[in-house]
């Protein structure tokens, strides 16, 4: 008889393993990040090592903060957890929690990632209430010229044109990916139809919130430019710090213009720290949703697992 794994063989320890939620106490390391993934109906926990590709430390069943922090402190001592200096994560409760029971003496990163999409989904509303309101109006008139028609009056609604081919309702339409592209990046309509946008007084509010973004993604940018090797790591953090503020008073100046713009000043000063911390290694959460994505693509190729235990034990075998 042909075995084609230790699992086959050992199937007692292995399922044991796979229950038990291995955690790798060999892998910890400086710089880890911790996110969570979806898998077969179910949400893991994942602990990773950034510098180290394909090091899982810990594989667990539970979102919640209080069965991880329980389940970690009984494997790893207090001098391993104090030895950790970075750890990334998303801007979750329950996450930030974990992290400040775990790791106190690690800088906490929130991940710019999931920052940026979160700021981007406020900005997708407020343009979609925008949509809504020229939809509105667009209906009105309709009625209006419907109801002329029918009492023989000459009134023909001509919907309000940005330009000579589009309308408000289309330009508005158009412009959502055009809301989640950087300045930089947009071809020469785009940049075209922006200025007819800025021009306008009906996407006044759409418009600073676009500049607004775009300034602040900027700031994070520049910590490209920042000179590490001179300077000490309070000081890189004061320099994102004090960056982080003079676009926080901008976008102060703009409240009244749009109601988004209370948003987003809501959500940077709630992770104003961790956001500052980017700043002294552009840690991110980018190889961990890496290997979410590879533990994704496993399960996809083989058609799914029969066994949940055997699917854990896969990805610990080629993981860690």
């Amino acid at each position: 008889m042909n075995i084609t794994s230790d699992f086959a063989k050992n199937k007692e320890k292995y399922e044991w393993i796979a229950k038990s939620w291995t955690i790798i106490k060999e892998n910890i390391w400086t710089k880890l990040c911790l996110d969570e993934v979806d898998l077969w109906g179910q949400y893991y926990t994942i602990l990773s090592n950034v510098e180290k590709p394909k090091w899982i430390i810990a594989v667990l069943p539970w979102t919640k903060a209080e069965p991880f922090i329980k389940k970690l402190k009984e494997v790893f001592s207090s001098e391993d957890l104090n030895w950790v200096k970075e750890v990334s994560s998303d801007m979750s409760k329950s996450m930030e929690k974990i992290l400040k029971e775990l790791f106190p003496n690690a800088e906490h990163i929130t991940d710019r990632f999931h920052y940026m999409k979160e700021i981007l989904d406020d900005l997708q509303t407020e343009r979609k209430n925008l949509k809504t309101e020229f939809k509105k109006i667009d209906n009105e008139e309709r009625v209006k010229e419907k109801e002329a028609k029918k009492k023989w009056e000459n009134y023909i609604y001509e919907p309000r044109r940005s330009c000579i081919w589009e309308t408000f309702l289309e330009m508005i339409t158009i412009c959502m990916y055009q809301c989640n592209t950087r300045m930089s990046d947009r071809n020469n309509l785009q940049k075209y139809r922006y200025k007819i946008m800025k021009w306008l007084s009906e996407f006044d509010s759409l418009t600073t919130c676009i500049d607004l973004i775009q300034n602040l993604f900027n700031v994070l940018d520049s910590a490209n430019e920042i000179d590490r090797q001179n300077l000490t790591k309070e000081e890189i953090k004061n320099i994102g710090a004090s960056k982080l503020k003079e676009r926080m008073k901008k976008a102060e100046k703009n409240v009244k213009k749009c109601k988004f713009i209370w948003a987003m000043i809501a959500t940077t000063k709630l992770h104003f720290d961790s956001l500052s911390s980017y700043f002294l290694s552009m840690h991110s959460t980018a190889y961990a949703e890496w290997l979410h994505s590879r533990i994704r693509e496993l399960i996809q190729n083989v058609r799914w697992f029969k066994n949940k235990d055997f699917m854990i034990y896969r990805i610990i075998k080629m993981f860690s």
